[in-house]
């Protein structure tokens, strides 16, 4: 079963696509986030992943604003 959707975080929008493959979640709840202007794409292995690689998105953001 596959699920897509999109979420605001800091005010830049993202599409999250959740891969559950078969009954077992021992491994947690892979998929794929991608920013849609550029295309690129970040793979996660469970929520705190996901969690992970929206904050350092937000650090790098707030680091380019700085300069």
């Amino acid at each position: 079963m596959n699920a897509s959707r999109t979420i605001t975080h800091g005010g830049e929008s993202y599409v999250i696509r959740f891969y559950r493959q078969g009954q077992q979640h021992e491994e947690g709840l892979p998929g794929i986030l991608e920013e849609p202007v550029s295309g690129q794409l970040w793979s996660f292995k469970n929520l705190q992943e996901l969690n992970q690689i929206l904050e350092k998105i937000e650090q790098l953001r707030e680091e380019a604003l700085q300069v």
